[in-house]
């Protein structure tokens, strides 16, 4: 009951945290929509989904792996923490680079990114301190920090909006928010962890990552084929189509965090159960995978409700109202999202590292096939319909792997 109790508290201050960013981003949506319109908009959401691709490369995903191993090794936490400042700063570089070279490359959309890339050194810095409260089941400071970023964004994009700034200018808004996101990440996990800026340990990445790598590459393969419909989507239509889908998509993001709190939470305790009761572990996953599949159909539920209030009430302009039916199309595929979030980190349990990897390039390859061959002809409704279908690939694939796993004759005789 006590554990219970705990995943139940994380969730619940990962939830507020969630109640705080999610009010900021429809503020932004909002600002954005009203002032710069469906172009406006693509622009700056693209923007903010190629920066998404560097986040995750900066991370590698590398918290999960490391978690069950600091304590037995403590000094692991700093020398992740090294090797993110020196590789988050690389992939800035990068991101400046490779801008240059997508297809639907303009200049406002080059300078979005200009600006926006500062932050991957401070997402990358944000993991660290994440790490370090997730071991201590201390979610509720990472949430402190993050909602003061929050609300940090929402004065400075009004202000820039209200100057008639160029839309490229209100990448700014994020950057800022991150920065203090950081002080105040910075100065609460010295409670628990004090970081240490040393001479890096080029030893360390290169033996993570030779056993990690499938950990690495699946989560940034999931990433790719999360929004890869945006990029093409982009290369064949305007930024007012790529526009009116990303809107929709903000919306639909945001359910999506709930299974991923819930498992940043539930997955320290997942370990523990683990090792300690194969048996009393089985049951409790199968409860938490029912839990969050009951969550699943309530967020797809009401996000089909209340998409026809919801779009015209944040856009305030008539110009988005296809994005309703996208939205709506786009709650369908709650379900295999929320449960493949705890059926993923069960496949990193078993260590099935590479037949993860194997899902997501499958998963990946379906799905890209799919958006080359529809979104030219079908434009962001076959966007959605994709991203839907191929996340329900996903679970079954994930499903069929774990099955013989979690009730085999081994798993269900071990007391």
């Amino acid at each position: 009951m006590d554990k219970i109790k705990q995943v139940s508290s994380q969730t619940a201050w990962q939830l507020l945290g969630k109640g705080v960013s999610a009010s900021s981003t429809i503020v932004v949506l909002g600002v954005v929509s009203r002032n710069y319109g469906e172009d406006g908009t693509g622009i700056f959401t693209l923007a903010l989904a190629y920066l998404s691709f560097l986040f995750l490369a900066a991370d590698l995903g590398l918290n999960s792996y490391v978690l069950p191993r600091i304590n037995k090794n403590l000094d692991e936490v700093n020398k992740l923490f090294n090797f993110r400042l020196i590789w988050s700063g690389l992939l800035v570089i990068l991101a400046n680079i490779l801008v240059y070279l997508l297809p639907f490359s303009t200049p406002l959309f080059n300078i979005s990114v200009l600006f926006g890339s500062l932050t991957i050194v401070s997402s990358g810095f944000f993991n660290s301190t994440t790490l370090v409260f997730q071991k201590n089941l201390r979610y509720d400071q990472s949430v402190i920090a993050a909602s003061f970023g929050s609300l940090t964004v929402v004065p400075v994009i009004l202000i820039l909006s209200q100057l008639g700034l160029p839309i490229s200018s209100l990448a700014l808004a994020p950057l800022s928010g991150w920065v203090v996101n950081n002080l105040v990440a910075f100065l609460l996990v010295r409670k628990f962890y004090r970081f240490r800026v040393t001479s890096p340990d080029w030893t360390y990445p290169l033996q993570t990552l030779k056993v990690a790598w499938p950990i690495s590459l699946t989560l940034l393969l999931n990433t790719v084929y999360f929004r890869l419909d945006t990029f093409i989507l982009s290369t064949y239509h305007s930024f007012t189509e790529v526009g009116i889908y990303n809107f929709a998509y903000q919306f639909f993001q945001t359910a999506l965090v709930l299974p991923t709190f819930i498992m940043n939470s539930y997955y320290p305790l997942m370990i523990e159960k683990f090792h300690h009761s194969k048996q009393q572990f089985k049951k409790e996953l199968l409860k938490a995978t029912g839990g969050i599949f009951l969550m699943s159909l309530l967020a797809a539920l009401g996000t089909w409700i209340f998409s026809p209030f919801l779009i015209p009430l944040v856009s305030g302009s008539s110009g988005f109202s296809k994005s309703t039916s996208v939205l709506q199309v786009l709650s369908l595929g709650y379900p295999a999202y929320f449960v493949s979030a705890i059926l993923m980190w069960t496949m990193v349990l078993f260590r099935r590292y590479k037949t993860m990897l194997f899902i997501y390039v499958l998963g990946l390859t379906a799905n890209t096939i799919l958006n080359i061959i529809f979104i030219p002809l079908y434009s962001y409704q076959a966007a959605a319909w994709i991203t839907v279908v191929s996340e329900y690939l996903i679970l079954i694939l994930e499903l069929a792997i774990l099955r013989p796993l979690i009730f085999s004759r081994k798993l269900n005789n071990e007391q």
